[in-house]
C-alpha cells in the first residue's frame, strides 16, 4: 500500500529553440515532487523537522535491504531521454554505525545504474542530496533509493526535474540507427498501405475507403502509455520486437511479433502511411525517422486530426516529422471548436480535383486544429474560413493534413462531414494524389 505524505506535480511547457539551424525538441519540461513507500513497516508520521511537518518514517532493520522508496510514473512518455537530477532529503537516527544505509539509482531501460551510498554527517537532521543522471531510452521506473540495513530514518520530499532533452538525432545516435543516405522505394505490384488507427478513427471511414480501393492494409492501433508501438512491423533496428494489436479491436491481449523484412525493407514497400489521431510518443524515434525517409524517397503521407493528434500529439515537437507538415501548428491547445458550426469546402486553389462533388449538402465542421498553412503548402478544404486539409510535396512524396476532426454535434437539421455521402469520394481523391506515380 502507498502511504502519501506529499505529493505535487508541477508541469512547465518550454518551446522548441534553434540550434544552430536545427530544431532542439524541448516539449515538456515536468518536475515530480512526491513521497510515498509500498514496503510494510513504513508509516507517515507527523515530523517537525520535515518541510510539510510529515514524513515517512522507515524502522531499524537487519534485512541486507529494503525497497523504501520508489518515484514513478504510469506514463513513459513523461520520462523522454534526456539529462535529469534529483534532489531528495533524508534524515537518520544513528550515523555512527558501520558502512552506509541507503543508496540511490537510476533504472535505465532495465538496467541498475551507478548505485550511489549516501553518507550522513549529522544524525536526527535532514540532509539533501543531489544527483544528476541521464535517460536514453523511456523508462517507467527512473529513480529508487534503497534502504539496507541500519538505524530508523525519514524521508519528507524528492524531486526529480528534467534539464534537458535530448534531441532526436542523439537519440538515433544513442540506438546506432543508421539511416540511408538515399532511401527508395521497393519496387512492388498493387497498393500497400500502414494504418495507424487512434481514437475514433472509424468515423473518418478512410480504412474502408482503403479496403474498397483494393489497397493491402497493414493496420496498427495506438496504445496509450506504451510509447513507439503504434507501427507494428516498422521496429527499432536492433530492439526486442513491437507490440502486433489483436486484429479485431478490443478482442484479447497484444501479441509480440517481428515481421520480416527488416524495418528499412518492411516500411520502403509501401506506398501510403495513414496516421489516423495518432500522436508523435507512439512511435519510436528510428520509426519517426524511417517515416521521414520513406516520404523523401517518393511515398505519401496522411495525417489525420482528433484528440491525440498534430499538437496535442506533439508533432510540432518533433524534429524529424516537424519537417513533414504541411501546416503550423500552436501548440498542445490547438485543437477547439468552431464559433459555430461551418460547412466544408473546397478552396479556390485547390490542385486535388473536388469537382462533381456534392458540395450543396454543407457538410459541417465542429472542431478542427489551429492550423495554418505552410508556404508553398495548398490549402485544399476550408471551414469557417480556416484551413481543414492542407497537401505539400516534401522530397519526392506527397503530404496531407485533414485538421477538421470528427468531434462535435451538428445543428439541428446539420449534417457532419464524416457523415456527408460524397466524404469517402472526396478522401478517395486525396489518397490517389498521395499515391506514388509509379
Amino acid at each position: 500500500m502507498r502511504l502519501p505524505v506529499s505529493l505535487t506535480l508541477a508541469a512547465l511547457i518550454a518551446a522548441s529553440v534553434s540550434v544552430q539551424g536545427q530544431t532542439q525538441v524541448a516539449a515538456r519540461t515536468w518536475i515530480y515532487e512526491a513521497t510515498w513507500s509500498n514496503d510494510p513497516g513504513v508509516t507517515g508520521v507527523d515530523d517537525p523537522d520535515a518541510l510539510d511537518g510529515k514524513a515517512l518514517e522507515c524502522p531499524a532493520t537487519e534485512k541486507t535491504w529494503m525497497n523504501w522508496y520508489t518515484c514513478t510514473s504510469g506514463y513513459t512518455m513523461d520520462f523522454l531521454p534526456g539529462e535529469y537530477e534529483v534532489r531528495f532529503r533524508l534524515k537518520v537516527e544513528d550515523n555512527t554505525r558501520p558502512g552506509q544505509a541507503f543508496d540511490v539509482g537510476v533504472e535505465n531501460g532495465g538496467v541498475w545504474e551507478h548505485p550511489r551510498w549516501l553518507d550522513f554527517k549529522e544524525a536526527k537532521k535532514y540532509q539533501e542530496f543531489v544527483y544528476p543522471f541521464v535517460i536514453r531510452l523511456p523508462v517507467l521506473n527512473i529513480c529508487t533509493i534503497r534502504k539496507y540495513a541500519g538505524p530508523r530514518a525519514w524521508i519528507d520530499r524528492i524531486t526529480v526535474s528534467r534539464k534537458r532533452l535530448y534531441t532526436e538525432g542523439e537519440q538515433l545516435a544513442f540506438a546506432k540507427f543508421e539511416r540511408p543516405k538515399e532511401p527508395r522505394l521497393t519496387p512492388h505490384t498493387g497498393t500497400n498501405v500502414w494504418f495507424v488507427k487512434g481514437l475514433y478513427y472509424q468515423h473518418y471511414r478512410i480504412h474502408t475507403l482503403l479496403s474498397s480501393m483494393g489497397a493491402t492494409v497493414d493496420v496498427a492501433y495506438v496504445v496509450r502509455g506504451q510509447r513507439g508501438s503504434a507501427l507494428a512491423g516498422i521496429p527499432l533496428q536492433g530492439a526486442p520486437p513491437v507490440v502486433k494489436p489483436p486484429t479485431t479491436p478490443g478482442e484479447g491481449e497484444p501479441t509480440f511479433a517481428l515481421p520480416p523484412p527488416g524495418p528499412y525493407e518492411t516500411v520502403m514497400n509501401r506506398d501510403l502511411i495513414v496516421l489516423c489521431d495518432a500522436d508523435a510518443e507512439c512511435l519510436t524515434v528510428p520509426q519517426r525517422a524511417m517515416i521521414q525517409d520513406f516520404v523523401k524517397a517518393g511515398g505519401g503521407l496522411l495525417l489525420v486530426g482528433g484528440p491525440f493528434a498534430f499538437g496535442r500529439g506533439a508533432m510540432e515537437r518533433s524534429e524529424l516529422l516537424e519537417p513533414l507538415l504541411p501546416v503550423t501548428i500552436p501548440g498542445f491547445e490547438d485543437l477547439k471548436p468552431l464559433a459555430q458550426a461551418a460547412p466544408l469546402q473546397p478552396d479556390k486553389n485547390s490542385r486535388v480535383a473536388m469537382k462533381g462533388l456534392d458540395w450543396k449538402a454543407s457538410p459541417l465542421v465542429m472542431w478542427m486544429h489551429q492550423a495554418q498553412a505552410k508556404q508553398g503548402a495548398t490549402v485544399e478544404l476550408t471551414a469557417g474560413g480556416q484551413p481543414a486539409l492542407v497537401t505539400w510535396e516534401y522530397g519526392k512524396g506527397r503530404v496531407a493534413a485533414l485538421s477538421a476532426t470528427v468531434l462535435g454535434e451538428p445543428p439541428a437539421g446539420g449534417m457532419a462531414f464524416w457523415d456527408w455521402p460524397d466524404w469517402p469520394n472526396c478522401m478517395e481523391r486525396v489518397v490517389r494524389w498521395l499515391l506514388p506515380r509509379k
